[in-house]
């Protein structure tokens, strides 16, 4: 579904350019993703996300997980690697796999780029299954949602994953979805809530990760913070019950969980199947 052009003609990429400018001029576009954009020259991207920013800046997106796209001017990459290792996950992989995969991509990231978080998206949702079935239901995945984008990056919520829909969806075909009747209420104002915090949220926006039990198989202990902003984030990625020992330099403070203002002051906390919990330190 995508054209092979050949970038090696000069007058095929001056063209291609100036359609690229054509409709920030006219139309004041904010940004492009392109599609397979690993598929095309890098040496094109350079001059014609230049060209562009000459004119405003704009937000690029390519399509693509590799980390030298942004060494041409792309903004947000995707996080390919990282889906395809939390599906491992839930498939019973331990967690510190997905840990080493995170950070061996942080490290070869260039400063300002990010990530782009998902877990479903227009392929995956037609060609793998959307989140219900892939992730073990609706619990499964909220709690892979929350694992997905609260590492460094920026979300996607894809068109009608907020609704719970469990069918796979062609882009070739037109598939209407009933907005006003969520095939799972639970999960539609679990993402409403969710995204609220997460676009309020500086840690979530900006924060450093540190990860707290890097060796973890079942529950993930991991900050974000910033100077003004800490949150102690925990994910049971599993189908079953789990208790966890708190790390270090997290016993002995007060923490209250965001959504359901429950205190943690234990040394251990006990979660349920697929459970996650959001703590900021609990202020006097």
């Amino acid at each position: 579904d995508v054209v092979d052009l050949n970038y090696d003609n000069p007058e095929l990429r001056q063209a291609m350019i100036e359609v690229m400018q054509y409709w920030v001029r006219e139309f004041d576009i904010d940004g492009y993703r392109c599609d397979v954009a690993h598929g095309v020259p890098l040496d094109f991207w350079k001059a014609a996300i230049d060209s562009v920013e000459k004119i405003k800046p704009v937000l690029m997106l390519a399509e693509a997980a590799e980390p030298e796209m942004h060494l041409v001017g792309f903004d947000l990459t995707y996080a390919w690697p990282f889906y395809h290792q939390l599906k491992e996950v839930w498939r019973g992989a331990p967690l510190h796999t997905l840990v080493r995969q995170v950070d061996s991509t942080l490290g070869l990231l260039p400063p300002g780029a990010r990530r782009l978080r998902f877990t479903t998206n227009h392929d995956e949702t037609m060609w793998d299954a959307p989140p219900p079935v892939l992730f073990g239901g609706d619990k499964g995945s909220m709690a892979a949602f929350v694992l997905a984008t609260s590492m460094p990056g920026v979300p996607l919520l894809y068109n009608g994953q907020e609704l719970g829909v469990r069918e796979r969806v062609s882009f070739f075909a037109r598939t209407p979805y009933n907005w006003e009747a969520p095939e799972s209420p639970a999960l539609y104002a679990f993402y409403r809530r969710y995204l609220n915090f997460y676009r309020a949220s500086e840690a979530l926006r900006h924060g450093e990760l540190t990860v707290l039990n890097p060796e973890a198989d079942d529950v993930l202990v991991y900050l974000r913070a910033t100077e003004a902003d800490t949150l102690l984030l925990i994910v049971n990625v599993r189908n079953r019950p789990e208790t966890v020992a708190l790390p270090e330099g997290i016993r002995g403070r007060r923490w209250v969980e965001v959504f359901a203002s429950d205190t943690l002051a234990a040394d251990t906390l006990q979660l349920g199947p697929y459970n996650y919990r959001i703590y900021q330190p609990l202020r006097p």
